[in-house]
């Protein structure tokens, strides 16, 4: 409707080699994961020219391992807040998009990222069991411009673990992370055929 979506999320983790990984030596690699479910998404404010919008976005995801026999791997949900402001500061075509909020999931999504089982358990490395709960907080900002001939955009994003209930797992080394990233795409090519499009 014009007031809420029903969307499909996804995400995905990339694999861990332990022996590249001084926390996990010793430990069983990570494989790679994949998360999918619905996002039921609230417009909560709009402006009267529909250039910025502010809405509510409710994902919940079940996770799965990817090899050959695939695990359940849990569920995450990650209410997050999110403002999207078209010809941001009088710029005209310049996009910005603003995403945050906390990140929850269970005990098995933890245990398989967080948990060190007793026989991998070391003098440094004691062996922990995490529990379901709190997983940190997430932000992102993007800008982004489509011009004629192509596409550029440009991200930053600021995770924090503080407060998590794995805080005191001995594989949690860093609770802070920062990342940033620009984009080019070219458009090679066109319909000559335009359509108005009401979004």
């Amino acid at each position: 409707s014009d007031r809420v979506e029903f969307n499909l999320s996804l995400s995905a983790s990339q694999p861990v080699s332990s022996k590249r990984n001084d926390a996990r030596d010793g430990m069983p690699d990570l494989k790679p994961s994949i998360e999918f479910g619905p996002s039921l998404d609230l417009t909560l404010w709009r402006s009267g020219d529909r250039r910025t919008r502010f809405d509510l976005r409710l994902p919940v995801r079940a996770a799965f391992s990817i090899e050959s026999n695939p695990r359940s791997l849990g569920w995450i949900a990650s209410p997050r807040i999110n403002l999207d402001i078209e010809d941001v500061a009088g710029l005209t075509g310049w996009n910005l998009g603003v995403l945050a909020g906390p990140i929850y999931a269970t005990r098995r999504q933890h245990e398989y990222f967080y948990s060190v089982a007793p026989q991998f358990a070391t003098a440094e490395r004691p062996a922990y069991r995490a529990p379901g709960g709190y997983s940190g907080t997430q932000i992102l900002a993007a800008v982004s411009k489509r011009f004629p001939s192509y596409w550029v955009g440009g991200f930053a994003r600021y995770d924090t673990l503080n407060g998590t209930v794995f805080e005191d797992s001995p594989l949690t080394r860093r609770k802070h992370a920062a990342f940033a990233g620009i984009a080019i795409a070219w458009i090679i090519g066109e319909s000559t055929t335009r359509v108005d499009a009401d979004e």
